[in-house]
């Protein structure tokens, strides 16, 4: 999302003078009253599992309309939008409605949609993505481990054998992979562009680095050091998205 930029020049923060045009590379938008479902805004609502904690907030309508008061006036003039997880089976769905929604409106301009990569039916179910003219990317998360010290293994990891035909798959459609994973995630996120280099493979990835940092001087530097050389893997830069709240709370 877009925020405001501080309109008093004596805050903390400088002000600082907003561009002539914002593309917004990462948003959702959802509508609870339609055909889609969202379990995690809707019936799923689980506050204490979710990385911000409580989010009732979020819990309503968002469409163009409501994107443009949160944007406080940026000048948005085109964007991203990446899946908003909704229902697995909802997946296509979701995509004919925000191009529904695009041809009503100068946003969103590109779609991050979803599909299982490591499914039988991947290909199929990409194709049908990629038969929708704004989808640019697919956002498929990896099974990760809930802290640094725990460890993950196993089918859905970044140590799954089957990511490199996965990636071909998707490079076959000329589709982007939108990785997010935790930062202590970054180090094997490289590996596993390495074991990738070398095939047929040409995917193109979007990473995002998601917190909790804090300002712990260890967790900063191994969250910059992994992020460093996975984007050195990829070659592609990794985001940095940190969620104090949930350590603050700690």
């Amino acid at each position: 999302m877009c925020w405001q930029a501080a309109a008093d020049p004596r805050a903390d923060d400088a002000a600082l003078a907003l561009p002539d045009a914002i593309v917004d590379a990462h948003h959702h938008l959802w509508r609870l009253n339609g055909d889609l479902r969202y379990p995690w805004l809707q019936g799923a609502y689980d506050p204490e599992h979710f990385i911000l904690g409580d989010y009732a907030d979020l819990c309503h309508d968002f469409g163009v309309d409501e994107f443009r008061r949160a944007a406080g006036g940026a000048p948005v003039v085109a964007s991203v939008h990446v899946e908003a997880e909704c229902l697995r089976d909802d997946a296509l769905a979701e995509t004919r409605w925000l191009h529904d929604v695009a041809a009503r409106h100068p946003i969103p301009s590109a779609v991050v949609a979803w599909v299982d990569l490591l499914a039988d039916d991947a290909d199929e179910r990409l194709a049908e993505q990629a038969a929708y003219p704004l989808v640019r990317g697919v956002r498929f998360k990896p099974r990760t481990s809930a802290t640094p010290d725990a460890t993950v293994d196993g089918p859905g990891t970044l140590s799954d054998p089957r990511w490199p035909r996965a990636l071909e798959r998707l490079a076959a459609h000329e589709l982007r992979w939108d990785l997010r994973v935790p930062f202590w995630h970054l180090d094997e996120t490289a590996r596993a562009a390495r074991r990738c280099a070398g095939r047929r493979s040409r995917a193109r990835t979007r990473g995002a680095a998601v917190g909790p940092f804090g300002h712990r001087p260890r967790a900063l530097a191994a969250r910059d050091g992994g992020a460093r050389r996975a984007a050195a893997r990829v070659g592609e830069a990794v985001r940095i998205w940190a969620a104090r709240r949930r350590m603050e709370r700690r």
